[in-house]
């Protein structure tokens, strides 16, 4: 299954789902839901999958901040 849309358009939809502010811990917390909620066809494999792509993309778009930065 390719799980790529499903990643952009949570990506996407991040300023809005997401609320500020921002943990990176909170936001896949989170994420895990909003999959368990409205995805609930998905395995929990692919959930950690998409939960894990989500993260990766938000954080190489720094959308966390400098939250850890020292």
């Amino acid at each position: 299954m390719n799980l790529q849309p499903l990643i952009g358009e949570i990506v996407s939809e991040a300023e809005s789902l997401l609320p500020v502010p921002r943990s990176r811990r909170q936001a896949r917390a989170d994420i895990a839901r909003l999959l368990h909620d409205d995805y609930p066809q998905l395995s929990p494999a692919d959930r950690r999958t998409v939960t894990d792509g989500v993260m990766d993309v938000l954080e190489h778009d720094d959308f966390f901040g400098m939250e850890f930065a020292g």
